[in-house]
C-alpha cells in the first residue's frame, strides 16, 4: 500500500520538476546577458576613454590686395565638437598667412615668410559630448581689431599674380597630456593688384582622435601634415569676380 502511494506522489511531482527544469533553462541565457550588459558598462565607465576633438572654421571676409599690403579678416567663427568622453581644454588660436620667398616659391604652412596673427578666443573647455561656437576677433597685443595690413614680400611682388596660404593654428591640452599643437591648412590663393577673394570653406577638421586602446594617425602628435599643403590654389584674374567664393 505504501508503496502504490509513494508511486503515485512521484507521478504527481513529475511535471512540477520538469517545469522547474525548463524554467532553469530559461533563465540562464537571461542572467549571461545581463551579466555581459553590466560587465560592458563597468568596462567603459572604469577603463576606456576616448578624447576626440574637430574642429569647423568659418571663414571671414575677403582677402584684398592694394598695392603692396594685403589686408585679411579674421575666421567668423569656430565650432568645436568633442566626440569622445573627456574634456579638452582649448587653449590659443593662431592665424599665419604665408608668402612666397625666393627660396620657397610656393608656400605652405611650413615654410615661406609668415605673418602670425593671434585670435581674440579665450581659453574654451569642451566637455564631452559637447559642442561650442565661439566667434574670433584679431587681436594685435592691445586690442581686438576686425582686419589686418600686412606688407607683400619682395619675392612676391616680383610675381605676376601675388600668392599666399592661409593657416590656423590651435594649441590645446587633453587629459593627461602636454600641451599640444596642430595646424590647419586652409587654402593657397593668388590675387591680381585691386582684387579681392574670399577665403574656401574647409570641412570639419580632426585635432585629435585617439583612445585607450590606438590613436589615429598622429592625431596626438604636434605638428603639420604636409601633405595638405597640396590644397589646390583659387585664382583671381577678373576684378568682376571679386568676392564670389
Amino acid at each position: 500500500m505504501n508503496d502504490k502511494l509513494e508511486a503515485f506522489r512521484k507521478r504527481l511531482r513529475g511535471p512540477e520538476k520538469e517545469k522547474a527544469k525548463r524554467l532553469s533553462w530559461i533563465g540562464s541565457p537571461t542572467a549571461w546577458l545581463a551579466l555581459v550588459i553590466s560587465s560592458t558598462t563597468a568596462f567603459f565607465n572604469l577603463f576606456y576613454y576616448s578624447d576626440e576633438l574637430s574642429v569647423a572654421v568659418s571663414p571671414g571676409g575677403p582677402i584684398r590686395l592694394d598695392g603692396r599690403s594685403l589686408t585679411v579678416n579674421p575666421p567668423r567663427s569656430l565650432t568645436f565638437i568633442n566626440s569622445g568622453t573627456r574634456p579638452v581644454a582649448v587653449l590659443e588660436v593662431e592665424v599665419s598667412y604665408v608668402q612666397p620667398t625666393r627660396q620657397t616659391l610656393k608656400p605652405d604652412c611650413s615654410r615661406g615668410h609668415f605673418s602670425h596673427l593671434g585670435l581674440d578666443v579665450e581659453a574654451t573647455v569642451v566637455k564631452p559630448q559637447e559642442i561650442v561656437v565661439t566667434s574670433s576677433k584679431f587681436h594685435d597685443g592691445r586690442s581686438s581689431v576686425e582686419e589686418a595690413t600686412f606688407f607683400v614680400t619682395e619675392a612676391n611682388s616680383e610675381r605676376s599674380d601675388v600668392s599666399v596660404a592661409e593657416c590656423v593654428t590651435f594649441k590645446f591640452v587633453a587629459t593627461d597630456t602636454s600641451v599640444q599643437s596642430r595646424t590647419i591648412f586652409m587654402g593657397a590663393y593668388e590675387l591680381l593688384l585691386g582684387t579681392r577673394i574670399l577665403p574656401r570653406v574647409r570641412k570639419e577638421q580632426v585635432l585629435i582622435k585617439r583612445n585607450r586602446f590606438w590613436t589615429k594617425g598622429g592625431y596626438d602628435v604636434s605638428g603639420y601634415f604636409p601633405d595638405e599643403a597640396t590644397f589646390p590654389l583659387v585664382k583671381r584674374r577678373d576684378s568682376q569676380d571679386a568676392g564670389r567664393p
